[in-house]
């Protein structure tokens, strides 16, 4: 009897080796087929570069309501500046030169002129961190509140309720085009 169950694990031992192989034969196949479709992709992108040295990519238009200008701003200064783009290979509009659309650009859609998304910022993200000091908490605190344009409140109690309205609303839509108006749009 023990010479039976002897044989019948030695087989179950032998049938799971043969799984074993033929799953790392598998897995192995499917290195090679990512590894293959990696290098296409790589080569397909290589081929794809164009005379400034940019990579078929679409860089999208900026859009309120999907980001925050200075979060798209450095995101193109990045793409900018990792595809070697100058100035000169930018078409501007209306002849302006790069600093002056730059100007424009963050004078429309700087985060400062929203001031609501930033006091609602102030008001509900900040939360003591687990072993941060109330110093720390104090600097934080600091660091976000000059971007609230408190001294440019003129009626503290109607600032007030705009802002624990935002803070109210619990529809994130309507929280995000909130946001991309001026606080001076907010009337109660």
């Amino acid at each position: 009897m023990a010479t039976r169950e002897n044989t019948d694990i030695q087989s179950l031992i032998q049938l799971r080796s043969k799984q074993i192989g033929k799953q790392e034969m598998r897995h192995e196949a499917q290195i090679q087929m990512q590894m293959k479709f990696f290098d296409t992709l790589f080569h397909q992108v290589n081929s794809n570069l164009s005379n400034y040295g940019l990579i078929n990519y679409v860089f999208l238009p900026f859009s309120p309501f999907s980001e925050i200008w200075t979060t798209y701003m450095a995101r193109f200064i990045t793409f900018v500046q990792a595809n070697s783009i100058t100035p000169e290979h930018i078409p501007l509009p209306n002849n302006l030169t790069w600093e002056e659309l730059c100007g424009i650009m963050t004078k429309n859609f700087d985060s400062y002129k929203f001031t609501a998304r930033e006091r609602h910022r102030l008001y509900t993200d900040i939360n003591r961190q687990p072993g941060e000091t109330p110093l720390e908490l104090a600097a934080r605190i600091r660091e976000i509140a000059p971007s609230c344009n408190v001294p440019a409140i003129k009626d503290p109690l109607d600032e007030a309720i705009k802002t624990l309205f935002v803070c109210s609303v619990s529809n994130e839509t309507v929280v995000k085009a909130i946001f991309h108006k001026a606080s001076e749009w907010l009337k109660f």
